[in-house]
């Protein structure tokens, strides 16, 4: 991605392509669900149209020329929500106002309900009132509830990775500074979740904040 080179990517796996790339534009994904029974000759294909500068003609997603990441299907996808969820969070695309109900709704309540409390204890240590070593089992025990609410729904877990793939971005360093990071990771999530719930759904918004 950074040297801007054309890549063919097979997801196999846990590999999400819209937070691993390829980013470059003329890359392509190959949809390995829908050519499952060709998977082989679809490979074939694929990499001899990037070699001759041509677009695959066989079910994927290309990789538009704009500054964010666009992957453009070339089927007829399904659209289940937590698509619709992904292409909100990583390409800032609108999200349609229909939630799903039932689990989902169950698990975005939950992990609200997380959030909040982790938020409620950052903002104590933040006026001195904890420490930080004092709340740290009950982040540590935060986390773990988070991971049992990720097996709720599958449209949750792309809210959830997201949130973890933020956290993994917290460098080292002084521990004020991871303070207001992990502040300011957690604000970010209770701002996406506070949008979802919202109705109506069909506003843009960006999702950004600071502590």
């Amino acid at each position: 991605s950074l040297t801007k080179t054309k890549t063919l990517l097979l997801p196999f796996g846990a590999v999400n392509f819209w937070e691993t790339g390829p980013r470059a534009p003329g890359s392509f994904v190959l949809s390995v669900k829908e050519t499952s029974e060709k998977l082989v000759t679809h490979i074939i294909e694929a990499c001899l149209s990037l070699l001759e500068n041509r677009t695959p003609q066989v079910p994927g997603y290309s990789v538009c020329e704009e500054a964010t990441p666009c992957y453009q299907p070339n089927f007829d996808e399904k659209r289940p929500y937590s698509w619709d969820l992904i292409k909100f969070i990583y390409l800032g695309e609108s999200l349609r106002n229909e939630i799903p109900k039932g689990s989902f709704i169950t698990a975005l309540e939950k992990l609200k309900e997380v959030n909040s409390f982790v938020l409620d204890l950052l903002e104590q240590t933040k006026s001195d009132r904890l420490k930080l070593k004092e709340i740290k089992p009950f982040l540590e025990r935060s986390e773990e509830i988070i991971q049992v609410i990720y097996q709720l729904s599958t449209d949750i877990r792309v809210i959830i990775d997201w949130y973890q793939t933020e956290k993994i971005r917290i460098p080292p360093g002084p521990l004020e500074q991871i303070y207001h990071q992990t502040y300011h990771t957690h604000f970010l999530l209770k701002q996406l979740i506070d949008f979802i719930t919202s109705s109506p759904l069909t506003q843009d918004v960006k999702v950004d904040a600071s502590p």
